[in-house]
């Protein structure tokens, strides 16, 4: 059934269509690029009970709005999608299909397949894949390092999304990696993880710190230097 005009939300606030929905067994909201806030309702559904749940939810309605702006903005400056990606420090190529219902992001031989209902997401798609990779690869990447090295695994080792720090130790001996760590080269996530496993014996960055790190990662300078050159792109381009 075709969408109702549009109704005003609030004086200053944008338009909402409605649609009847006969498999709707409550009351939604649904907010995308191609039609923005849609008001769904069950067959049976009062109209007034819908329109007063928009006015119940307009702060979350004004919030999803904002992000879908700024997702569209982002993928505008960007000059659209994006048609290749890194993953451990190899650029892939990027196809993007625009398809109904959630994100999808395959992993081929060729690189990466990604279905989204909107170009403007495809972005955001493949940041969540790289994030959920990441939080199952690098942890086993640590205890694998520890192992072999000698060292006493850690008592946690977490992914997170840290805006500036590539990793940390803390005094209780849990580690945490930025999760971007996996879109770059493999031996500079090597060189994070060497340098974090250190901390767990000295936690401090004087001589012994380095040296400890100097001789299991003779070529720490360099992967130090490619984080200083190349990391900041990194942190400002991948953003969940």
């Amino acid at each position: 059934m075709d969408p109702s005009p549009p109704h005003p939300v609030c004086p200053a606030g944008p338009d909402y269509c409605v649609r009847r929905s006969a498999r709707a067994r409550r009351i939604g909201i649904r907010i995308d690029a191609e039609h923005g806030v849609t008001l769904i309702l069950p067959a049976g559904a009062d109209a007034a009970a819908g329109h007063a749940f928009v006015r119940q939810k307009w702060a979350w309605i004004t919030r999803k709005l904002a992000e879908l702006r700024s997702s569209q903005d982002a993928a505008a400056g960007q000059g659209g999608p994006p048609v290749s990606a890194p993953l451990l420090g190899s650029r892939l190529p990027v196809l993007v299909r625009i398809e109904p219902g959630a994100a999808r992001v395959q992993r081929t031989a060729e690189g990466f397949v990604v279905s989204v209902a909107d170009v403007g997401w495809a972005r955001a798609a493949l940041g969540v894949w790289f994030w959920r990779t990441a939080a199952v690869w690098i942890p086993q990447r640590v205890l694998g390092l520890a192992e072999r090295l000698g060292f006493q695994p850690p008592r946690r080792v977490r992914v997170a999304d840290q805006r500036r720090r590539w990793g940390s130790c803390s005094a209780g001996g849990r580690l945490a990696f930025n999760w971007r760590l996996i879109l770059a080269p493999e031996a500079v996530l090597d060189y994070v993880i060497v340098h974090e496993l250190v901390h767990l014996d000295h936690p401090h960055h004087r001589a012994s710190f380095w040296g400890e790190v100097a001789r299991l990662c003779p070529e720490h300078r360099q992967h130090r230097e490619w984080l200083k050159t190349q990391g900041e792109e990194l942190l400002r381009d991948w953003r969940l």
